[in-house]
């Protein structure tokens, strides 16, 4: 009989094993709470544009500043996304794909109304910084989830905060290196993709088009620009002429949510976002070619970088939920070696 066998055998006879389960559940109660390891408190943000009336969102846990300026390997913009406890699993993979194929970059969430245990959970994540987000200091429709009006709301409040930002649904995940979106960012002072439709008139309501002084037949075979990947840059012309009015349109329910409006002839923020973007007369180029809609566009072995870096999983993706970073303890490390060994023992 073999060693491992053997092992196996006296194993299960004996009280050893319940015993190592006992010292990890101990060592695990034992674990100081994020807050006590990090030196991290609530921390309450003045507003950030007083002339505006809005508050900016308060700072709720920060487990590596994205304020800090990002180390000279890492990309030159922060990831902004946003999430609720039912778009917990779809963030996790998210970032850990962010971990996997861009240590270090700066990562920035918005709480949109998350459990307290996954707020927990998103404090010991490396370079990961969550913001709440106060509904109650915007109009009733912005709490609203599927209808997005909060999307540009946030965009703006993080574009402002951080200087050029990179807004990914907690749904997708990164599939490869993320620096041709970083050039074209920084080159263009936007960064956009189409590819969900060929004719963006099929699902704008016609009270949007009326809200900016148009009317569909101008936007007629014109596709839409993506509501899930968009960039930005303070300052910049794409700032100015698209963000900015799309915030405001996101502030007035009669622009973004229009009576009548559903998800079968409306696409709330991604039509505002089109009707302007095609109106502001810039030299957009989508870079539709950098986004994947369906799997069979990426590379078969997840852990091999894809053309296409990002992914509109729609959380149909973990590919990546175990490559997160976390702050690591010993006492995790211990129970970390504990399971894997259970695992080659019992394989």
């Amino acid at each position: 009989m073999s060693t491992r066998r053997r092992l196996n055998k006296y194993l299960r006879k004996s009280y050893i094993l319940p015993l190592l389960a006992l010292i990890c559940l101990v060592i695990l109660w034992r674990l100081p709470r994020p807050d006590e390891r990090n030196g991290v408190k609530s921390i309450q943000k003045p507003a950030a544009n007083a002339r505006e009336n809005i508050p900016a969102p308060t700072l709720r846990v920060a487990s590596h500043p994205a304020t800090e300026s990002p180390p000279s390997d890492t990309l030159n913009f922060t990831v902004v996304t946003g999430a609720s406890d039912g778009y917990f699993g779809g963030l996790r993979n998210l970032v850990g794909s962010i971990h996997f194929w861009e240590p270090r970059t700066n990562i920035v969430v918005y709480d949109l109304g998350l459990a307290n245990f996954q707020k927990r959970l998103i404090s010991q994540w490396c370079w990961t910084t969550l913001l709440s987000f106060d509904f109650a200091q915007y109009p009733a429709h912005v709490s609203v989830l599927k209808e997005y009006a909060w999307k540009p709301v946030i965009m703006k409040d993080a574009v402002d905060k951080y200087g050029k930002i990179l807004w990914i649904d907690a749904g997708s995940d990164v599939r490869g290196p993320l620096k041709k979106i970083d050039k074209y960012l920084s080159q263009d002072g936007h960064f956009l993709v189409q590819g969900q439709d060929e004719d963006m008139t099929l699902f704008s309501h016609n009270a949007t088009f009326k809200y900016f002084s148009s009317s569909k037949e101008e936007f007629l075979k014109k596709p839409s620009y993506s509501g899930n990947l968009q960039g930005w840059v303070r300052g910049s012309r794409a700032y100015i002429d698209i963000l900015l009015p799309l915030k405001a349109c996101a502030l007035t329910p009669e622009c973004i949510t229009p009576p009548g409006s559903m998800l079968f002839n409306h696409r709330y923020d991604q039509t505002a976002l089109s009707i302007l973007a095609y109106k502001s007369g810039l030299p957009i180029t989508p870079h539709t070619e950098l986004l994947a809609a369906e799997r069979r566009q990426l590379s078969e072995n997840y852990r091999q970088p894809s053309d296409m870096v990002v992914y509109t999983a729609r959380q149909y993706s973990s590919d990546y939920a175990y490559s997160l970073c976390t702050f690591g303890s010993k006492g995790w490390k211990i129970v970390e070696a504990f399971l894997s060994f259970l695992r080659w023992l019992f394989s």
